[in-house]
């Protein structure tokens, strides 16, 4: 009897290590005062050499403007693979929604203009490895979910205004946390939930941004919309249950 409690205690002990959550992977570090694309993204425009979006770094974070013309698609993305040009970030994580995992992310929004309910001139998109994704889009007084294919909803179109949304200030310097788990998201400032739902597959629209797995995207992925955003430190906490804390690695020197 007492090698198998042995033996219990013992593998009891292995699966809490194998469960533990892996060290933060920095992605995009102000400390370094360079822009994204000079630490492992891509810097992705369209049309791809006469873009008009200006970034540029100051005052520990990085500005995108890309309101000189609304038409264009500019952004940060941690993996590319279009025709001969293939990048990826050295240090990205395998992001496994059965394991969970956060993205952890540092954004103001100075200024945001849209045409139509269902476009912003910022978002994040994040990709999971099995291309299983959720875009949040900003406004200057609110959050929301893009839609797309899901568990719940296998017929919801692409790309509209999903009741998944949340008035909020986003023109404060905020760290907002991405928590995915299983087949939901949620959304995150400090200990305040700001929105939650299921995934998407967007992997049916054309953007390399969401075909392609395991990837970040920042920026302004619509012709009918166009912002002014200030880009602060990312990073991803892999095996990570929310609700179970957030990523040790502080901010950094830019607020929260």
């Amino acid at each position: 009897m007492k090698y198998l409690i042995a033996s219990l205690v013992t593998a009891s002990a292995m699966a809490c290590v194998a469960a533990a959550p892996a060290e933060p992977v920095v992605l995009y570090d102000t400390q370094q005062g360079t822009t994204p694309d000079q630490q492992g993204w891509a810097y992705v425009t369209r049309p791809i050499l006469v873009a008009k979006a200006q970034r540029s770094f100051s005052e520990g974070l990085t500005r995108l403007d890309t309101t000189p013309a609304m038409s264009e698609w500019v952004g940060f993305l941690t993996r590319l693979n279009v025709r001969n040009v293939s990048l990826s970030h050295p240090k990205m994580p395998d992001l496994d929604r059965q394991a969970g995992y956060t993205v952890r992310f540092q954004v103001r929004v100075v200024e945001e203009k849209h045409t139509g309910n269902d476009r912003a001139g910022f978002c994040i998109i994040v990709v999971g490895n099995d291309l299983q994704a959720i875009e949040l889009d900003f406004w200057t007084g609110e959050i929301w979910a893009q839609s797309g294919p899901n568990r719940l909803n296998p017929d919801e179109p692409l790309f509209t205004h999903t009741v998944e949304a949340k008035k909020v200030d986003t023109t404060q310097l905020t760290v907002y946390q991405l928590r995915v788990s299983g087949e939901s998201y949620s959304l995150w400032a400090g200990d305040e939930q700001l929105l939650s739902g299921p995934l998407r597959d967007y992997s049916g629209h054309w953007h390399p941004a969401y075909s392609q797995a395991n990837t970040i995207f920042l920026g302004d992925n619509s012709s009918r919309g166009s912002a002014v955003v200030d880009i602060g430190n990312v990073e991803v906490l892999s095996n990570a249950v929310p609700g179970q804390g957030e990523p040790a690695v502080s901010a950094g020197s830019n607020g929260g």
